[in-house]
């Protein structure tokens, strides 16, 4: 058996499995005889064949009706393949796993008629992203650059007191935004790794360049599947980094009904020194009670509830206005998160936010822009 395995929607039910390339050549097509079947009215018969040349894998086209593509470009010749390749056969999408170089271990209506449908080349599916290859290789040499928004405290004077740390891609092949290299991420169970990284570096680099006051480090709602490797990573971290001031910020959506998960959770962070953050408070349900249970040492109001806020109707304000005054009267500490004019941090100045956050005091830059003294 070889190394290499597809992946993708082969029965045309809406739910990616894998298929082992056990024997080569070997022919992709509709066929139920041919060992890597593809069960799409856009496939031929025999649409494709994948051979062995000089220990590489290559695709050829067998005169299909709608074409081989790879990586959205349609192939007249013999085309060599890589590990992360998108291979799509008409509008059946593929992709191509190499498990000695993966660093994770990871619809269409079914026709019953045998006559292959035609599709035009706007019609390829986009399920998998690319870009696997790229992002592996970002991740083993953390090709990474760390950005840090300063948290503004008003208790002091409207100093910085802390920053959110944050990570952006720094490989000429890949998206740099966070939201575009999850996406890649999250395709290949590599969203995890990707967050790990980006905390890791964060802390590494604001130390470096001697910032100081807290640091917010952010969690992929995928990590809160398992708090104990998340506890794990945190510990490893602090052993790293003894004095450093950390925050972990975790989603309000992946808090639960079931609440000692959070209440341990928050004491093992306790013993580490690290504080623990609720992001994005205000979207979609927020669970109050939980959060009474959990205690979290700080929550982060959502630009949903500030978002434009100084020209709001006055059920608005007024419900931002009781949901700060619950979570202080909790001791929680209330953070206005992407404030981005004077008008909408003047209401949250009046309804007495303690922390702020957003391009109106600063927006993400790299830790050498900063002075290294926080309040």
């Amino acid at each position: 058996m070889t190394s290499w395995y597809l992946e993708g929607d082969f029965h045309n039910d809406g739910t990616v499995s894998h298929q082992h390339i056990k024997n080569l050549p070997a022919v992709l097509g509709r066929d139920e005889s041919l060992g890597l079947t593809i069960y799409s009215p856009s496939v031929s018969r025999k649409h494709a064949r994948l051979e062995l040349r000089n220990d590489a894998l290559w695709i050829m086209d067998l005169d299909s009706r709608n074409g081989t593509y790879v990586n959205r470009e349609l192939i007249k010749a013999p085309t060599h393949l890589d590990h992360g390749d998108i291979i799509h056969l008409g509008s059946a999408e593929i992709r191509l796993i190499d498990q000695h170089h993966s660093l994770a271990s990871n619809g269409l209506e079914e026709s019953s008629s045998d006559e292959t449908k035609f599709i035009s080349v706007n019609q390829l599916s986009e399920h998998f992203p690319s870009g696997i290859r790229e992002l592996e290789e970002l991740i083993s040499i953390q090709n990474v650059n760390m950005a840090f928004q300063p948290i503004i405290d008003a208790r002091a004077g409207m100093k910085v007191c802390g920053y959110e740390v944050l990570g952006r891609g720094a490989s000429k092949d890949l998206p740099t935004t966070p939201i575009e290299l999850f996406r890649i991420a999250e395709s290949f169970n590599l969203a995890i790794e990707l967050s790990e990284l980006m905390r890791d570096k964060g802390v590494a680099v604001a130390e470096a360049n001697g910032l100081t006051g807290s640091l917010l480090l952010n969690t992929h709602p995928l990590e809160m599947n398992d708090p104990e490797r998340v506890l794990f990573t945190m510990q490893q971290l602090r052993k790293r980094h003894p004095n450093a001031e950390l925050t972990l910020e975790i989603h309000e959506q992946c808090i639960t009904g079931e609440t000692d998960y959070l209440r341990m959770f928050k004491e093992r962070l306790d013993k580490l020194s690290v504080k623990l953050a609720f992001d994005d408070f205000g979207v979609g349900q927020s669970r109050l009670m939980e959060m009474v249970e959990a205690k979290p040492d700080l929550i982060k109001f959502d630009r949903v509830l500030i978002d434009s806020l100084d020209s709001a109707d006055e059920s608005r304000v007024n419900l931002l206005r009781h949901l700060k005054n619950l979570v202080a009267e909790l001791s929680i500490h209330t953070l206005a998160e992407c404030v981005s004019t004077r008008g909408e941090y003047e209401v949250c100045a009046k309804m007495g936010f303690e922390f702020y956050q957003g391009y109106y005091f600063a927006k993400p830059q790299p830790a050498k822009n900063f002075s290294t003294q926080a309040c």
